[in-house]
Parts: structure tokens; C-alpha cells; sequence
């Protein structure tokens, strides 16, 4: 028998340069070194049970990263949680750790909303509100990957512009997964995302909901 436990972790600093499956072998190496009683799965190649939520795009800060562990139920969770920040590198940090229902949704059917933040570079900041507007008054955002056409704009539940800054919040919608890459190249026009928009942030939401704390 085994309990579920579901963790907050950040991803920030030089960490955020790692992609996503270097992330995933960096915690389950973190896992055996703190000696985590964790289950794993049977058969001839046998691994731990680990899920990880949505890929996070290289290069890109986050403080709420979400991932399950299966564990033995009568483990300590505070000193799980304790071992495991003591051996992650700077950057990697479990901020919260619960128990959570066995048959609750997969993270990847979870995680449905994502709250970005952008600093903007001053030679893009120019009638920036102005921009927003406009673009958020379009009926479609049309974008192209792998030769295939697709609208986004219902993906785009808000943009928030201060001087510097968007705040932008992105919803799946009809089986597509907005990219934050997209938004900006559609809202300033150029053809990839420019090394001015180096300073990335996001936030996941689950079932909706934005989890603090």
C-alpha cells in the first residue's frame, strides 16, 4: 500500500536552463540519494513512481512546479520534505508537500491555466497599453507549426500591461496548449522570441484555480 504526495517545487536561477527530462533525472537522483521510501513500478525495468506536471520551457522561472510521488504511508512527510531541499541544488526548493487522493486527477489532466509574467525591454514598451488593446480585440491569433494552422485567441484568458511588465494568463482550450512563445511573437510581431524577453516567469493553476502559498 502507498499514499500519494503531491509537491511545489521551484525551478529558478541557472536550474531554469535545464529542459525538462534533465529535471525530471535531476529529482529522481535527488529521490534515491535522500532515500525516500518511494514505490515503484513493477516488471523487467522497474522505476520510480514519479509523475511530473506540464513541461516548463527552457529558460523560464517558475515557483510552482507541481509533481506526485508514490511513498510508504507510515513515512515521516516533514522529513521527506526536509531530506529532499537539503539535497537538491540552489534553485530546487519543495515549498509544500500534501497527501492527495490516489484516484485524484493526473497533474497533466490538471494544470489547465498558466499565469506568466514578461519583463519587457524599453525599446518594446513604447504605447505598450495600446498594443494590448488592440490585440486582445482580434477574433483570432493565428499561428503556424509544423505546416498546420491554428487559433490561439481562446487561449488568451488576459493580458495585463504595467510599464515594464505583462502579466498574461493562458487556458487550454479544445486540445490546444497555448505556448507563451506564441503570444508574444503574435503581440509584437517579430519572427521569434527576441533575447529581449529573456526574463520569463510562470505560474501553474491547478483545476483551475491559481494555488498560493
Amino acid at each position: 500500500m502507498t499514499i500519494r504526495v503531491r509537491m511545489k517545487v521551484t525551478k529558478t536561477g541557472r536550474i531554469r536552463f535545464l529542459s525538462h527530462l534533465d529535471f525530471m533525472t535531476l529529482f529522481h537522483r535527488a529521490v534515491v540519494r535522500a532515500r525516500v521510501p518511494i514505490a515503484f513500478s513493477r516488471g523487467f525495468n522497474p522505476h520510480l513512481k514519479i509523475a511530473f506536471g506540464p513541461a516548463l520551457p527552457v529558460g523560464m522561472e517558475s515557483e510552482t512546479e507541481y509533481l506526485d510521488l508514490e511513498i510508504d504511508p507510515f513515512a515521516d512527510l516533514l522529513q521527506i520534505t526536509s531530506g529532499l531541499n537539503s539535497t537538491l541544488p540552489e534553485g530546487v526548493r519543495i515549498l509544500a508537500s500534501k497527501v492527495v487522493a490516489k484516484k485524484a486527477p493526473s497533474l497533466s489532466g490538471s494544470i489547465s491555466r498558466y499565469a506568466y509574467e514578461v519583463a519587457i525591454a524599453a525599446q518594446y514598451r513604447d504605447r505598450i497599453d495600446e498594443r494590448v488593446r488592440e490585440f486582445l480585440s482580434r477574433a483570432s491569433v493565428i499561428v503556424v507549426k509544423e505546416g498546420r494552422q491554428k487559433d490561439i485567441r481562446p487561449c488568451i484568458e488576459s493580458i495585463a500591461a504595467s510599464p515594464d511588465r505583462l502579466c498574461c494568463t493562458l487556458v487550454d482550450h479544445d486540445q490546444i496548449k497555448p505556448r507563451l512563445q506564441d503570444v508574444i511573437e503574435q503581440l509584437f510581431g517579430i519572427g521569434e522570441i527576441n533575447p529581449c524577453f529573456s526574463e520569463l516567469r510562470a505560474r501553474r493553476c491547478i483545476a483551475g484555480r491559481r494555488i498560493s502559498g
